[in-house]
């Protein structure tokens, strides 16, 4: 859960690393030694966490956009 606008940073810069490197490994090729379920469960994981990532993100902004309509109101 982000608690802070610097963890609000390190959660954009760690969503934007992996989309990068989930489309680096999809346009890559299988490595020969690594086994397609192996393979198929490391890019699900990287998507799941790009998934958590992106949703703690959103949470966070609705609290912070919440807190600024309280803001207005007062």
């Amino acid at each position: 859960m982000i608690g802070n606008d610097h963890q609000l940073w390190v959660n954009r810069t760690q969503a934007k690393r992996f989309q990068e490197a989930i489309a680096a490994k999809k346009a890559a090729e299988r490595p020969e030694d690594v086994a397609p379920v192996i393979w198929k469960a490391m890019t699900d994981g990287m998507e799941s966490m790009l998934e958590t990532l992106t949703r703690e993100i959103a949470e966070y902004e609705a609290k912070l956009g919440e807190g600024q309509s309280s803001k207005s109101r007062a």
